[in-house]
């Protein structure tokens, strides 16, 4: 668990009575403050909320996520509606969250319920904590092949309160390959024997800190050195033929960019598309003209010579069969995307009502959320304007409904609707049926299907391939903190048709990575939903 620096003390919590002279009491029943929201400035993070009128003072308590260790601290003014905190007294890089309550401090003080939790991420403010030692050097090098002989596994002493490390590895007059690591105290990385040549010398080193600034990371180790035996390539220095495509499942006569990455810097290029065409470009643009299964290949040379490599299937491209919009009970229209064959709703739904005409209640109050059992939605932070543009968010009872709440001829999609979208957009298979965060990064999955914009602070892999927009709307906790993830973090409900537990997953994105979190959800977890067409 963090602690807040010794800094952080500037957040006082104050004594109420010292302020209780004649202050005017606030209007009854001391509502509730709406519309929290954090804006970054130049060295600061600024809480913004809706003013509660008549009120004489307000009260922010801010604590980073999953701490008990709250910091207070209350500011005095009439109808105050901002309040703007330091980045000296927060953590670089560093996940908190924050609420706001208003009224008089008197004595004893008078104040409204605190607002819904607001979490932010800080990543542009903030002291960095630095490495223990300080900035010590990694000891303890080890190197060995892997059970399996697939890769080279690396080890070494971890280093306190390090969040990330960068490793360099290369062989013997050959080229340096770098890679950088998140992650709290690592010990340990395996290098795929795909990047390695096999019967190689080897060097590498490895720096440890808290970014991957190297201000703040700890000098490099001593180099060591392995020999890759059997584990990699034979092949010398020549081209190791790689490629990637976008997208992977083009509808016919829709352009498709193949690009180049190839290692040990070929100099030239064959590509073979499959349907009787070819390119001499390292990054090609190719439209398929017929619906169908197609083999790639790809030859790459240099000087020391040539390989080729290909892949069967590797482009799949179908016919348009899906409408253009879908229209629900509310008269909410949606557009339609189409991956594979299957017909998807581009935005996120917001539908007030199952299609029987029965209404879904909308629960605001923390309170009542935590505690139904019945179906529900809310829109994100109870902004009724952000719901109607955006989409709402809906607990698992909606999910699982036999009502269905998509329009008439669509459902709720499902586990199957996801793995076969995922399988046709190219995830490898044994990360299809494999639980947990990361599916996919590698085919960058999760950033064909992010929307390009909306994102903050980043949004890595961020490309919307097919227009499916995943939005950044957060989602709605089970526990205290209610409201969180806005602008960093996607998740949509995933009931499990395919018979097995939990009856519920969800399907998660995030502004930090490329792949496709799926993990089981909660039923009172609220989220957003896209519908598929039956």
């Amino acid at each position: 668990m963090k602690c807040l620096p010794a800094i952080s003390l500037l957040f006082l919590l104050f004594n109420f009575s010292l302020f209780a002279q004649e202050l005017t009491p606030c209007e009854e029943p001391y509502p509730q403050v709406t519309n929290l929201s954090v804006a970054f400035g130049e060295g600061a993070l600024v809480l913004n909320w809706a003013p509660i009128i008549g009120s004489q003072a307000c009260r922010i308590q801010i604590r980073p996520f999953g701490s008990s260790e709250s910091q207070y601290t209350l500011i005095e003014g009439a109808d105050l509606g901002t309040y703007s905190i330091s980045g000296d007294v927060l953590l670089f890089q560093t996940q908190y969250e924050a609420r706001v309550s208003c009224g008089c401090p008197g004595d004893p003080p008078v104040f409204g319920p605190y607002s819904s939790t607001v979490a932010f991420w800080t990543s542009t403010v903030g002291q960095i904590v630095p490495c223990a030692d300080p900035y010590p050097v990694v000891s303890g090098l080890i190197a060995s092949p892997t059970e399996e002989a697939d890769g080279i596994h690396l080890m070494w002493n971890p280093i306190s309160k390090s969040k990330g490390c960068r490793i360099e590895f290369q062989p013997v007059d050959g080229p340096l390959e770098a890679m950088q690591v998140l992650g709290t105290e690592l010990s340990e990385y395996v290098i795929p024997g795909s990047q390695l040549l096999a019967d190689f010398d080897y060097n590498w080193r490895i720096r440890c800190g808290c970014s991957f600034d190297p201000l703040v990371q700890g000098p490099w180790s001593l180099p060591a050195f392995f020999n890759t035996g059997e584990v990699g390539d034979l092949a010398g220095f020549m081209p190791k033929p790689k490629f990637k495509a976008t997208p992977q499942a083009p509808l016919t006569g829709a352009e498709v960019q193949f690009k180049d990455v190839s290692p040990f810097e070929p100099t030239s290029w064959l590509w073979d598309f499959g349907d009787g065409t070819t390119s001499t470009e390292a990054d090609p643009a190719h439209t398929y003209a017929s619906p169908g299964a197609y083999n790639v290949s790809l030859t790459v040379a240099n000087e020391f010579g040539e390989n080729t490599s290909s892949i069967e299937e590797f482009i799949q491209v179908f016919d348009p069969v899906c409408p253009q919009s879908v229209t629900d009970l509310d008269g909410n229209q949606y557009t339609v995307v189409q991956i594979g064959n299957a017909c998807w709703t581009g935005e996120n739904l917001k539908v007030t009502q199952f299609n029987n005409g029965d209404e879904i209640p909308n629960l605001e109050p923390a309170s009542e959320w935590l505690s139904t059992t019945e179906v529900a939605y809310c829109n994100f932070n109870n902004d009724q304007a952000l719901g109607d543009s955006t989409g709402r968010h809906y607990n698992g009872y909606v999910v699982l409904d036999e009502r269905n709440v998509c329009p008439a001829g669509w459902h709720v999609s499902a586990e199957s609707d996801w793995l076969t979208m995922e399988e046709v957009m190219g995830m490898p298979t044994q990360e299809l049926t494999t639980d947990g965060p990361e599916r996919g990064r590698g085919r960058n999955i999760g950033g064909q299907l992010k929307a390009d914009q909306f994102w903050s602070p980043f949004n890595i892999g961020g490309a919307d391939t097919y227009g499916f927009g995943a939005l950044p709307l957060g989602y709605r906790f089970f526990v205290f903190i209610d409201f969180v993830g806005l602008q960093t973090t996607a998740r949509f409900h995933v009931p499990n048709d395919l018979g097995s537990d939990p009856e519920l997953h969800y399907r998660g994105f995030s502004y930090l990575s490329m792949g496709i979190s799926k993990i089981s959800a909660q039923l009172g977890e609220g989220m957003s939903i896209r519908c598929v067409q039956d």
